[in-house]
């Protein structure tokens, strides 16, 4: 503690989802990731963009960290492979909503509409009532 190695505690509680946590912790954890993006990048496994200027190539850019977000430029392809993840296409889905479809597309939406007139036909309100009595006429 304080700099120096004390014997191990146990904890007593967890920090979860959806926990908020001090902003020392999260400034931790960023300063690590943040290292860690350097290290891919100038070992060759991520290249980040170069920003163009008038004499030339400014810098590249890898990564921003903001306040509650982290944005990283490189290859999905790459990053997924260096990070063990798949790389998937589109359309798909995300909560059950298509992404990637077109906009314009009533038939991507078709299975929300269904799920979703499911789960209201199952409340039992005045206001649901009023437009069942409204469609019939």
């Amino acid at each position: 503690m304080n700099g120096n190695p004390v014997r191990f505690f146990q904890s007593q509680r967890r920090l979860r989802q959806g926990d908020p946590m001090s902003p020392f912790q999260f400034l931790r954890a960023m300063k690590g990731l943040n290292q860690m993006i350097r290290t891919a990048k100038s070992n060759g496994w991520i290249r980040g963009f170069g920003v163009l200027t008038e004499v030339g190539v400014a810098g590249e850019t890898s990564h921003l960290l903001y306040a509650d977000d982290s944005l990283v430029f490189c290859e999905a392809e790459s990053f997924a492979k260096n990070l063990g993840c798949q790389v998937g296409t589109l359309p798909t889905k995300y909560l059950g909503i298509p992404l990637g479809a077109k906009r314009k597309s009533v038939d991507s939406w078709n299975e929300v509409i269904e799920r979703c007139d499911k789960k209201l036909g199952k409340v039992k309100s005045p206001i649901f009532i009023l437009r069942e009595k409204i469609d019939t006429n």
